[in-house]
């Protein structure tokens, strides 16, 4: 029960932080170019070499099923919390509501497993769409990259 309370209280401080850095507050401007921790000292990047931001689009996923309705848009570890998260578009393909839990998984630019984590939404209409965070509460240096494990689809 104790861990239960130590896992909420960690993950309303870490939406808390999300808030704060999301609207333009005041933690905006320290995590918006952190890099993710390193031993090395950090160098801005040029232009040139700032990857683009990857954009949602409505092209439909290569795979099937509820699979194919999820699509992660940014995969990045808090320079704060060192704790990655991933952004989640969510598209219900079905011609019933549906509610979904998607699965994430970090993993170091070796492939070695770093952490997971969960996303959720409810009652999605058919064709609307929903962003949500899959947040992961280990502490991660270095870059990762996300993916998806499973997705879980419950037509109601």
């Amino acid at each position: 029960m104790v861990v239960l309370l130590l896992i909420a209280a960690g993950v309303v401080g870490v939406m808390a932080v999300n808030d704060a850095t999301k609207d333009g507050g005041p933690l905006a401007d320290a995590t918006a170019s952190a890099p993710a921790q390193s031993d090395e000292p950090y160098d801005e990047p040029s232009a040139e070499e700032s990857p683009a931001a990857e954009e949602p689009t409505d092209e439909p996923s290569e795979a099937s099923g509820p699979e194919g309705d999820v699509k992660i848009t940014q995969c990045e570890v808090d320079s704060l919390t060192t704790w990655a998260s991933a952004e989640v578009a969510i598209t219900n393909s079905t011609e019933q509501t549906a509610s979904y839990i998607v699965s994430v998984e970090f993993v170091d630019p070796s492939g070695k497993r770093v952490g997971d984590a969960l996303a959720a939404t409810e009652n999605l209409a058919p064709g609307q769409k929903a962003e949500e965070t899959a947040q992961g509460l280990d502490t991660i240096k270095g870059e990762i990259d996300c993916k998806v494990t499973e997705v879980t689809r419950y037509e109601q």
